[in-house]
């Protein structure tokens, strides 16, 4: 269960809006198209998930300039920018008169163009057939240390590891918060625990990309698949299974004087 809610790749915020849309219907095909899409979805942002990279781009991208520029001064917007998220969900929840004398049809008509408008640019990220896009053929971690800066470029690349596709986005519990001129992954957990306090050798972890530090170690980037997909490795406690998971010992003795 520890795992499960760890790795929950649901979106309450994507829950939310989804609810706005269920009564709503489009002649512009390429609202209608995101309509299609985005009605019938679970709110899970798996790689595979079409919807959730229609999502993520309507979301982030489109949704909050096109409410904040209906709801905001002229002089206010560039400070405002697109605004935070879930402050934008809570106005097209509640529409007000920020949104002039027809507050619910005015929220319907941002809901429905900015909605077009994430279908037209995804179209362009991943393609015309809706059925081929993915959120992780976006969503993509890569890791790359600060020390690279200094290496060689054979070097710096020997310590880079990725990219991977990634799952889940800012607003899912298995956080993935992604660069909006990329859509990298650049937050999230590099690290996951669950502890058995009764059987301490059943617990299990995963970090990322791996345990050595070495680049030139098989143990630099072993761990960014499972880390990647959501995935555990068993967290050896005791002598016994520690011993019998080791692949390798490192003896570290003081030098003969």
């Amino acid at each position: 269960d520890a795992m499960a809610l760890q790795m929950d790749l649901t979106s309450a915020e994507a829950g939310r809006l989804v609810k706005l849309l269920a009564p709503l219907s489009s002649a512009d095909p390429d609202a209608a198209a995101g309509l299609a899409l985005l009605k019938g979805w679970d709110g899970r942002e798996t790689v595979s998930s079409a919807a959730a990279a229609l999502y993520e781009i309507w979301a982030v991208r489109k949704l909050g300039p096109a409410t904040v520029a209906a709801a905001a001064p002229p002089a206010a917007r560039p400070l405002i920018g697109a605004g935070s998220l879930d402050a934008v969900i809570s106005l097209l929840e509640a529409p007000d008169a920020t949104l002039g004398a027809d507050p619910k049809s005015a929220r319907d008509a941002i809901l429905l163009a900015s909605l077009a408008d994430a279908v037209r640019d995804t179209r362009v990220l991943l393609g015309p057939d809706t059925a081929r896009w993915s959120w992780g053929a976006l969503h993509k971690a890569t890791f790359r240390p600060a020390a690279a800066a200094l290496a060689d470029p054979a070097l710096a690349a020997q310590m880079t590891v990725g990219p991977l596709q990634v799952r889940g986005s800012a607003s899912t519990p298995a956080a993935a918060t992604w660069r909006p001129s990329d859509f990298s992954a650049i937050s999230g957990a590099s690290y996951r625990m669950v502890v058995d306090v009764g059987n301490w050798d059943a617990s299990v972890a995963v970090n990322t990309p791996g345990q050595s530090g070495d680049p030139f170690s098989p143990h630099y980037r072993d761990l960014f698949p499972l880390w990647a997909g959501g995935d555990y490795f068993p967290l050896a406690y005791s002598d016994a299974a520690v011993d019998a998971a080791a692949r390798d010992e490192i003896d570290l003795s003081p030098a003969a004087r």
